[in-house]
């Protein structure tokens, strides 16, 4: 009696324990999210966190708290995402250098690669800017002047590692100039710097175009395949004479160990967030071009950029540490 008495408070207890996670995920969320973008404040990354933040915040009734932490080259605020507890209320908004940063680091004190893909709200197209005194006004003319100029160019960046600093060194590598990367913690300050004529060149958003329009800069080139609806007016990369594209993409990545039904709880959540009419509004007027991939595709297109990048890192000697 004793012992079938014991077994069945032990099964009870097992029962309970089973119970939690079910029922924690079904409650999800009981408090605000922390949505941890490792960039700099007013960066586009940090932009589409707070546009996407307000229908997550409608759905979820909690309220979603953007929390930027740069720096580290996008590593300080994907450690805390990666150190949080799988439970969904701490998430990581990021972008590109996901991918890339882990590439170029050689003492890492997590795995990015464990974390939890969850789902991609879209993909932004990398414009060549350039500052508006500089004696190029289309790609070639800007290449020629990087060739005869000592040391070749600069490049502003939003971080090393970023999809601005690659698209740099790729378009580098491939019209065969030199150039020096100078990295920024974010978009934002890079573009400014750029526009007070402190360096020669960055790679940014389409959202940036709105400083073309008011003559503060000059746009040379997109890395669409071809010419975007939004800036018919400048040419592709690869109409220009380069075979390359440039673009990024933006998504929400979980901790290791996040629950798989909570993870497509939270993805399902993300997808009606993006197709929401005022929310894509707000992602295109800040450069992003909304396009969702769910989990399982999201996770392989990052393990197939794992990949395909190292060759560059390889090529170009790109190091983080």
């Amino acid at each position: 009696m004793l012992r079938r008495r014991g077994l069945a408070l032990l099964l009870g207890a097992a029962g309970l324990a089973a119970a939690r996670p079910v029922r924690a995920q079904a409650d999800f969320p009981s408090r605000p999210v922390q949505l941890i973008v490792p960039y700099a404040a007013g960066g586009p990354t940090d932009i589409y966190a707070r546009a996407i933040s307000q229908p997550l915040s409608a759905v979820w009734k909690h309220g979603v708290v953007v929390d930027n932490r740069p720096g580290g080259g996008t590593m300080i605020g994907t450690a805390a995402a990666s150190q949080a507890a799988p439970d969904g209320y701490a998430l990581l908004l990021t972008a590109f250098g996901f991918v890339m940063n882990p590439l170029m680091m050689r003492d890492l004190t997590f795995d990015p690669s464990a974390m939890v893909p969850i789902a991609q709200i879209g993909i932004s197209v990398g414009v060549l800017y350039i500052r508006k005194d500089l004696p190029a006004n289309d790609l070639q003319e800007f290449i020629a002047y990087a060739k005869r100029t000592r040391g070749g160019v600069s490049f502003g960046s939003s971080g090393v590692g970023s999809s601005t600093h690659t698209a740099a060194e790729m378009l580098a590598s491939q019209a065969g100039f030199q150039m020096t990367h100078v990295p920024y913690r974010g978009s934002a300050p890079a573009i400014t710097d750029l526009m007070a004529g402190n360096v020669d060149a960055v790679f940014d958003t389409a959202g940036t175009m709105s400083f073309v329009r008011e003559g503060k800069l000059k746009a040379l080139a997109s890395g669409r395949a071809t010419r975007g609806a939004d800036m018919p007016e400048v040419p592709t990369i690869r109409e220009s004479g380069v075979p390359m594209d440039s673009e990024t993409w933006y998504g929400f990545i979980g901790p290791k160990g996040l629950p798989e039904a909570l993870r497509d709880r939270i993805a399902r959540d993300v997808r009606a967030a993006v197709e929401d009419p005022a929310t894509q509004e707000k992602l295109i007027r800040g450069g992003l071009e909304p396009r969702y991939l769910g989990p399982a595709e999201f996770t392989a297109k990052l393990a197939s950029e794992r990949a395909s990048w190292g060759k560059l890192v390889k090529e170009r000697n790109l190091r983080l540490d």
